[in-house]
């Protein structure tokens, strides 16, 4: 019992001791780095709040399709045609939305009073 509670108190936590890795390769990376070098993966604390810089992180999951589709020789054929599908669905649903989400921006705007 007193070698169990003395392995406790030496494998204790320090904190600064972690290095940060890639979610998808595991891949170390520096805390400041928005993305992976090794995968492109968004990584980083702050990454989904960088404005023009998360479009790549908001909207990976067609990139890692597309991948799949063309890049990835492991892929079964029913994945790469999912994959397929799904971008041939939801690519023209994104591009018509756009208008939508604009018209609603220019509406919410607020005029500046005039008085």
């Amino acid at each position: 019992m007193d070698s169990l509670s003395d392995k406790r108190e030496s494998a204790s936590y320090e904190p600064g001791d972690e290095t940060p890795v890639c979610p998808q390769c595991l891949t170390p990376f520096h805390p400041l780095q928005h993305y992976c070098k090794n995968c492109g993966e968004a990584v980083g604390q702050l990454t989904p709040y960088i404005p023009y810089i998360n479009i790549r992180f908001n909207y990976s999951i067609f990139g890692r399709m597309w991948k799949t589709v063309w890049f990835v020789r492991e892929a079964r054929f029913g994945k790469r045609l999912l994959c397929l599908v799904l971008i041939m669905i939801f690519a023209p649903i994104i591009l018509l939305g756009l208008p939508f989400i604009a018209w609603k921006k220019f509406r919410n705007r607020k005029l500046p009073s005039t008085g």
